[in-house]
């Protein structure tokens, strides 16, 4: 005698499968209904499962119009996780909602969060930016005076900024997080022309993180590099 199997998923869904799975489209507490028939025998299991609402989640973002980085923040915090992808060919994953991103180049990058709670429950959103400026070279008389490079870039612990000027320059430099915070700086100084480095150090940043933004300021026009820590 084969057994016969009736579900009743308490949201008018059914099924006569005796193993079977049931997608519910909203949340609530649900009366769930099994009746096995064997020869004419029946016998009926009863049972409640709560189902939690879908989540759903966005996110704002604020354009920094003096560089090329935006700062992301997702529509909720209480998720466990945030994954972002930049469009640009960065990722991150952070258990914090707000995250920093600096754009390598102008143009449109569609950036996509994917958010997970501590269920294992997800949520994805995208949007498109529009980025005006391109990180690097303020203008294009700035290139012309000055030769700049990081290294060792990703690096650990610390980093040199390496520049040459042609001529006497006023020097600064500043290093922001990606929350657009600047946790380091090297105060401004008259600086002769030549080659010229500068050790940058971490465990002198007053906040961590994993990528930052160096600001080379000369005379009020800037240069900027990412560096990524290991």
């Amino acid at each position: 005698v084969i057994p016969t199997y009736a579900w009743d998923f308490g949201d008018g869904g059914s099924s006569t499968n005796p193993n079977t799975t049931h997608s519910y489209v909203s949340g609530g507490v649900k009366n769930t209904r099994l009746i096995v028939n064997v020869d004419g025998c029946r016998d009926t299991a009863v049972k409640q499962v709560s189902i939690s609402n879908a989540r759903t989640v966005t996110f704002t973002k604020v354009y920094n119009t003096d560089s090329t980085s935006y700062v992301f923040t997702a529509s909720d915090p209480n998720f466990a996780r945030f994954e972002w992808n930049f469009g640009d060919g960065s990722n991150r994953t952070s258990t914090i909602p707000s995250v920093t991103n600096v754009f390598p180049l102008a143009g449109k990058y569609t950036v996509t969060l994917f958010a997970i709670d501590s269920n294992g429950c997800s949520a994805t959103f995208s949007e498109e930016v529009t980025v005006h400026k391109t990180v690097g070279v303020k203008n294009s008389t700035l290139e012309s005076r000055v030769s700049f490079n990081v290294y060792p870039n990703p690096f650990t612990g610390s980093t040199n900024i390496a520049f040459e000027l042609s001529s006497n320059e006023v020097v600064a430099v500043q290093v922001y997080d990606l929350l657009g915070r600047k946790v380091y700086e090297e105060p401004a100084r008259t600086l002769s022309s030549g080659k010229h480095i500068i050790n940058i150090n971490e465990s002198k940043f007053n906040a961590s993180s994993s990528a930052y933004m160096i600001r080379l300021n000369l005379g009020g026009e800037v240069i900027s590099r990412q560096i990524i820590k290991e």
